[in-house]
């Protein structure tokens, strides 16, 4: 498990390439299956971000529309990426009758972050 206190934002494609990378256990995972649902949403996330890896503000529907997948099914990966900190929640969305979607910004987990080279 990764510490959630200190991911560090990342850039959208380095996000796709570090994601794409990480076992099944990095990204909060019980099995092949369940790590391929979770990249693919997490991926899928990734395409409404801005370069920077911020701004996020897609609702569930629209990711489980994109994936082929059920609302319940994205919203178990956007738990599992925010839990093993993949993604940061940047603001709640209002839980009204106007709903409003929570905002994320993408994060690399330090356990999932190059090493850097010792001199």
């Amino acid at each position: 498990m990764t510490d959630p206190t200190h991911p560090r934002r990342a850039g959208t494609f380095a996000w796709q390439r570090a994601l794409l990378a990480a076992s099944p256990a990095d990204i909060g995972a019980t099995s092949a299956a369940a790590a391929r649902t979770t990249k693919l949403v997490g991926l899928a996330l990734s395409v409404y971000a801005n370069a920077d890896g911020g701004s996020i503000t897609v609702g569930q529907t629209r990711l489980a529309r994109d994936a082929n997948l059920t609302t319940r099914a994205v919203r178990a990966c956007l738990h599992d990426l925010r839990n093993t900190s993949w993604i940061i929640r940047t603001r709640h969305g209002a839980r009204s009758a106007r709903a409003q979607t929570d905002a994320h910004a993408l994060a690399i987990p330090l356990t999932s972050q190059p090493s850097e080279p010792t001199p």
